[in-house]
């Protein structure tokens, strides 16, 4: 992680087992669509807001594929939440 306070880290292919715990409880519950990350970038404000871009498939019969940025926020004590999912 990038350790400037505001400032966005370079994105990165490794996203290692807390990133990937932080993602996986913001994304529970969501229906219709699988997301898998393949790459962050994070940034330290009061708490830590995530990048992740992610490859979306639709639970459809043509498994639509398509390219994402999911944006969450973890702030302190708290559980993370999705702000945005943006297909790119």
């Amino acid at each position: 992680m990038n350790n400037i306070a505001g400032g966005w880290t370079p994105y990165s292919t490794h996203i290692d087992d807390e990133m990937r715990h932080v993602f996986d409880q913001a994304m529970e519950g969501l229906l219709g669509v699988s997301y898998e990350p393949f790459a962050v970038s994070t940034q330290i404000v009061a708490g830590v807001n995530y990048h992740f871009l992610c490859n979306a498939k639709v639970a459809d019969r043509e498994g639509t594929e398509y390219a994402v940025m999911v944006t969450i926020s973890e702030l302190i004590n708290a559980k993370p939440v999705i702000n945005e999912i943006h297909k790119i």
